[in-house]
């Protein structure tokens, strides 16, 4: 717990929507698979670093992805906010394309979105509103009915929607900040492939073409990715899709809120990987009973998730020791790891992830993402 009392910031997860946790829960393979190579140094233990699944080390502390690994993202739903809108491109129905088996995918890019208009709302970012955002951020303005996004615990503060976030990503890359320390190169995904509610146009706007200021600006490292994209009519899990008859018609798949967050082990298969279990609606790991199927009510307050902000800053000290463990304890100490707040979280990551932090300010000040941080004139989302 956190030594005023309260508990430490990031120790849940805040937005438990699928796109969110897919990618949280691959971070946290990338740092397995780092330390499992930082740790054969030191016991000397050459297997573990020939068994690596994915990645490369290239020198002392930098990795790559291996020659033929690429990396694929799946949504069984178009992401909430922007790839749900439906104005402002040119829809057209979609065709089947049958010339490309399982381990094929179109390699040339798709044609970008060139013209925008942010006034009218094409580009604009999206939030999953929380019950403060009107007297914060709307002044006097009213949004009756509205219920929070399932899968999201907001008792204050905004949250940016998934197709926002997926941009950002194929901006910056999917390992984030503290990660890129160790990869020469940011990580981005080859395609993106969507079930329900897609349209080609629609989804490459919103994950990554309205972002091509940023890809105007590009360095050596860091660029505009744009993705394969992809529909498919193969749903991950079909019961959790509605029958959209004219009874059902615009209602939400009720998807409930237990969410499952899982990271295999990357080396051996003795080894256990982590899987969670969270309350999205708290974002606290819930624990199973001793010797029952069935799960608490209660979430525990003092178990902190794996895959959140938190652990990611301990992993990222712990990675550390492994080469310097003076290194690591001075960090903990400067940065009060263990009581982690946001402002300390903020300088952790300007001062040792500079490169990824520049990019970062280059692309909020963007137009499409100047207001990332949530600000009056921004748009919302009440699905």
């Amino acid at each position: 717990m956190h030594k005023n009392g309260g508990i430490p910031y990031g120790t849940r997860l805040r937005d438990c929507h699928a796109e969110v946790l897919a990618r949280r829960a691959f971070q946290r393979y990338l740092w397995h698979e780092i330390m499992t190579s930082l740790r054969s140094d030191v016991n000397c233990n050459v297997e573990d670093i020939t068994n690596l699944k994915i990645l490369q080390r290239i020198d002392n502390l930098k990795f790559r992805l291996k020659d033929g690994v690429s990396l694929h993202f799946y949504s069984s739903s178009a992401p909430c906010g922007n790839a749900t809108v439906k104005k402002f491109a040119k829809m057209r129905n979609e065709k089947f394309d049958g010339s490309y088996d399982d381990h094929h995918w179109p390699a040339s890019k798709h044609e970008s979105i060139e013209s925008h208009s942010i006034k009218l709302g094409q580009f604009a970012l999206l939030l999953k509103r929380d019950r403060t955002f009107d007297a914060h951020y709307c002044g006097d303005s009213a949004y009756p009915g509205f219920e929070e996004p399932s899968g999201t615990s907001l008792d204050v503060g905004v949250m940016h929607c998934c197709s926002d976030k997926l941009c950002r990503w194929n901006c910056l890359g999917l390992q984030g900040s503290l990660l890129s320390i160790f990869f020469e190169m940011p990580i981005y995904m080859q395609s993106f492939v969507c079930g329900r509610k897609f349209t080609n146009s629609i989804c490459r706007r919103a994950v990554c073409c309205r972002a091509i200021e940023f890809g105007k600006k590009k360095t050596i490292q860091y660029d505009l990715n744009h993705p394969s994209i992809m529909g498919t009519a193969e749903y991950l899990n079909e019961n959790a899709v509605i029958n959209m008859d004219k009874a059902s018609y615009g209602t939400n798949a009720n998807f409930g809120h237990l969410c499952w967050i899982m990271c295999n082990s990357s080396v051996r298969e003795s080894q256990r990987g982590v899987t969670e279990c969270v309350d999205g609606n708290n974002g606290f790991v819930i624990e199973r009973k001793i010797g029952c199927n069935s799960f608490r009510v209660n979430p525990v307050m003092n178990k902190i998730s794996a895959f959140s902000t938190f652990s990611i800053a301990q992993l990222y000290c712990e990675v550390l020791s492994l080469f310097d463990a003076e290194l690591a304890e001075k960090l903990k100490s400067r940065y009060d790891i263990g009581n982690l707040n946001l402002d300390t979280l903020i300088a952790l990551k300007a001062n040792k992830a500079k490169q990824y932090e520049n990019e970062k300010q280059k692309l909020l000040k963007t137009r499409t993402f100047q207001k990332w941080k949530g600000r009056k004139k921004l748009l919302t989302e009440t699905r």
